[in-house]
């Protein structure tokens, strides 16, 4: 059984598809961030990271809660990615992933999770894909 420890999702529903679902790519993309993340975080009693493409209205940038770790990119745009080719998609979500992670570095000192997941995911260490 897969542990899923990192998770993109639109913050805008049904634009993707139905509810909070995310297309192929976008999971395509999660499945390799999950694949390279260490079993154990060692970062607070975090177990899981959500990052939310998008803003979402009323909500915290950043808030950890029952062990989920959440993370909003406000400017990101779930309606230009739909509308993005598979290559242009693709770009957009390492962009994510790799702001997100830069966030997570530079404002805990324990995020050394971030450092290993780097080492296999060579698109994680490099700014053009």
């Amino acid at each position: 059984m897969a542990v899923w420890k990192f998770q993109l999702l639109p913050a805008q529903t049904g634009i993707l598809g139905p509810r909070y679902s995310i297309d192929t790519i976008a999971q395509t993309v999660a499945d390799e961030v999950n694949d390279a993340l260490p079993y154990r975080f060692r970062f607070h009693k975090i177990v899981k990271i959500v990052v939310w493409l998008g803003a979402r209205d009323g909500e915290p940038d950043y808030h950890e809660l029952d062990g989920v770790a959440e993370k909003q990119t406000p400017g990101f745009s779930v309606q230009s990615y739909a509308d993005a080719s598979d290559e242009a998609k693709i770009e957009m979500l390492h962009n994510v992933v790799r702001e997100a992670f830069a966030w997570f570095e530079a404002n805990f000192d324990d995020a050394q999770f971030i450092t290993d997941t780097r080492a296999k995911l060579q698109w994680l260490t490099s700014s053009n894909d």
